[in-house]
């Protein structure tokens, strides 16, 4: 499990009204197209959760995108619009299609410098925002 409590949207697409739902549990397990269903078991063989879908896969079931959780109020990405369940599709023209690849486009860039992001909302309409980078407060 990596985390609990998610609000999880999936954009309406061909074939698929789109749904959110909340109060989710966030798997890092591979959830491929046809497993939805199947038992989520933790290492003790009880079952925490059934996968119901994963977040954002494309026409071909490979992913598209990087769901967006949550949005710090006042914080960068709301100021520019970005809303939870929003999808990222790709930042400065390059596609983000899983996290990893999000990560390692953004730590290329520096606090202060705007990025422009492409994103896919959860009725399926798509745009593209700029949002100046912020830093997280230290700890």
């Amino acid at each position: 499990m990596s985390a609990v409590g998610r609000i999880v949207s999936e954009p309406a697409g061909q074939g698929s009204p789109g749904a959110t739902l909340p109060d989710t549990i966030q798997t890092s397990a591979a959830i491929n197209p046809g497993n939805s269903g199947g038992a989520l078991v933790d290492l003790a063989g009880q079952v925490v959760g059934i996968p119901t879908l994963a977040t954002v896969t494309g026409p071909s079931g490979t992913p598209a995108g990087v769901a967006i959780d949550s949005v710090t109020t006042g914080g960068p990405a709301a100021t520019a619009g970005l809303r939870p369940g929003d999808v990222i599709t790709a930042i400065n023209g390059t596609a983000t299609p899983d996290t990893q690849t999000l990560s390692g486009v953004l730590a290329a860039l520096r606090p202060g410098q705007a990025a422009t992001v492409a994103v896919t909302h959860p009725d399926g309409t798509t745009s593209t925002v700029r949002v100046t980078l912020g830093q997280l407060p230290s700890s």
